[in-house]
C-alpha cells in the first residue's frame, strides 16, 4: 500500500514538471485549422449574400472558371468553387435570402418605442409567480385604459411561428425554417403592431415575454432588418395619434393573455411556411452545428486515438475554476494518461513500471479506477468503473484530493 501510495505522489509530482501539451488533447478541445478557415469561410459568404452592392459579390457568388479547376486538382481553387458544397450543406440558398438595404428614412426622424421594464424586478429563477402576476395586475390597473396585446414566439426544431393575441382576436404567423427564436419575438410585435393599424382605439399595451427583443428595439438596432420595419411602423403609428406602450412580463406564470399568445404560437407551427425571406445570417446557428459535426467525424478518425474514452465529444471540456494551476496541470495529465511516472522509462531506457500489487502495467487509469489495493482508499472519494465516468460526475477538486 505504501508503495501505491508513493507512485500516486510521484505521479502528481511528475503532472507538475512535465509539459501539458498533447495534440490530440488540443483537437479534442480546439478545432483543426481546417475546419475554423471553413466555418470563417461560410460564415464571410453568408454576410456577403445580404449586400449584392458589394465588389466582391460577384467573386464569390458567380463563380467562373470552375471546369479549368476540376482539370488541376493540385491548383488550390478560389473562395467562391470551395464554399458552394458547404453552402449547399447547410441549407442555404441564394434566392431566399434577403437582401440588405438602407431605411429610406432617415434614423433621426424615427421615435424611439416606450418600453416598460418595471414588472421585470429580479431573476426569474429566485423569483415567486405570484410576484410577477400581483405586479402585472398592478400594471394593468394602472393603464386600464389601455387595451392590451400579448405576442409570443414558438420554436420546435427547425419549425418557427409568432403569435399575437387582442381581446378575441389572434393573427398567427409560420416563419420559413431555420428561422431564430428571436426573430420569432420580433415578428409577434410586428404582427401586434399590424393589429393596432386596423384597430379604431387610441392607446394600446403590447405585453412580450422576450427581453431580448425589447432590449434589442429599445437599443436602436437598426443594423437588423425587423426591427428597422417594427420601429418605422411604430413611428407612423404614434405620428397618426396612437399611443403604444411596449412591456416585458414574465412567461409561464399563468397570466392569462400570455398563455393565450404562447397556445397560439405552439398551434400556428403546423400552419404553411410564408414566402418571407430571411437574412442569412439566421443560418449562423446551422453553420457551427455543421462545423462541429465534421470536426468530430475527424476525432473519430484520428489513428491511435486512446483519449476516445475521455473525450468521447469534442468541444464540451470546460476550464476548471477555482483550482491552481499546479492542480489544472495535474487533471490535464490524468485525463490524457500522460506523466513522468508512466511515461519516463521512453526516455531513461528503464523497462516499463508495473503495480507491485497487481502485477500488470501501471497506468493513470490502473491507479484511477482499477487498483485492487486501492478500493478502500478510492471509496473514500468516489465509486465510478471508467475514466469517462469519473470525469464526468466527480468533481475536480475530489480527484485531486484522491490522488494527493
Amino acid at each position: 500500500m505504501d508503495a501505491l501510495q508513493n507512485h500516486a505522489f510521484r505521479l502528481c509530482l511528475g503532472a507538475y514538471r512535465t509539459s501539458p501539451s498533447c495534440n490530440l488533447c488540443v483537437l479534442a478541445n480546439k478545432p483543426p485549422l481546417y475546419v475554423r478557415r471553413k466555418k470563417l469561410s461560410i460564415q464571410y459568404s453568408l454576410k456577403l449574400s445580404s449586400s449584392p452592392q458589394n465588389p466582391t459579390y460577384n467573386n464569390v457568388f458567380n463563380c467562373k472558371f470552375k471546369d479549368l479547376f476540376v482539370q488541376k486538382p493540385n491548383q488550390i481553387p478560389p473562395l467562391s468553387i470551395r464554399v458552394q458544397p458547404d453552402l449547399w450543406a447547410v441549407g442555404f440558398e441564394k434566392r431566399n435570402a434577403l437582401i440588405y438595404s438602407i431605411s429610406a428614412t432617415t434614423p433621426w426622424l424615427l421615435k424611439r418605442p416606450h418600453i416598460n421594464y418595471s414588472i421585470h424586478c429580479s431573476f426569474k429563477d429566485n423569483t415567486s409567480p405570484e410576484i410577477y402576476i400581483n405586479k402585472f395586475f398592478e400594471f394593468r390597473d394602472h393603464y386600464k385604459d389601455f387595451s392590451r396585446l400579448y405576442t409570443d414566439g414558438s420554436k420546435m426544431g427547425n419549425q418557427v411561428a409568432a403569435a399575437v393575441v387582442h381581446g378575441s382576436v389572434t393573427k398567427t404567423t409560420r416563419l420559413p425554417n431555420k428561422s431564430s427564436i428571436f426573430r420569432a419575438e420580433l415578428h409577434a410585435i410586428s404582427l401586434a403592431l399590424a393589429v393596432i393599424r386596423h384597430s379604431k382605439e387610441k392607446n394600446f399595451i403590447i405585453f412580450s415575454d422576450s427581453m431580448s427583443s425589447l432590449e434589442a428595439i429599445s437599443g436602436y438596432k437598426l443594423e437588423i432588418d425587423i426591427v428597422q420595419n417594427i420601429i418605422k411602423d411604430y413611428t407612423h403609428l404614434a405620428n397618426s395619434g396612437k399611443t403604444i406602450i411596449l412591456c416585458w412580463i414574465s412567461s409561464h406564470v399563468n397570466i392569462c393573455g400570455n398563455e393565450r399568445a404562447d397556445t397560439a404560437a405552439k398551434s400556428a407551427l403546423s400552419l404553411p411556411v410564408t414566402s418571407e425571406k430571411l437574412p442569412a445570417l439566421e443560418i449562423l446557428p446551422c453553420v457551427s452545428n455543421f462545423c462541429l459535426d465534421e470536426w468530430q467525424e475527424i476525432w473519430k478518425c484520428c489513428e491511435g486515438n486512446k483519449l476516445h474514452s475521455t473525450y468521447p465529444t469534442v468541444g464540451i471540456l470546460k476550464d476548471s475554476k477555482n483550482i491552481s494551476r499546479y492542480d489544472s496541470v495535474l487533471l490535464n495529465r490524468l485525463r490524457i494518461g500522460h506523466s513522468r511516472l508512466i511515461h519516463s522509462y521512453l526516455l531513461s531506457g528503464d523497462t516499463s513500471p508495473t503495480c507491485q500489487s497487481c502485477r500488470i502495467p501501471l497506468t493513470v487509469k490502473h491507479i484511477l479506477v482499477e487498483c485492487t489495493n486501492l478500493r478502500d482508499i478510492r471509496e473514500n472519494y468516489f465509486t465510478v468503473f471508467s475514466v469517462t465516468d469519473l470525469f464526468k460526475s466527480i468533481d475536480n477538486h475530489t480527484i485531486i484530493n484522491f490522488i494527493k
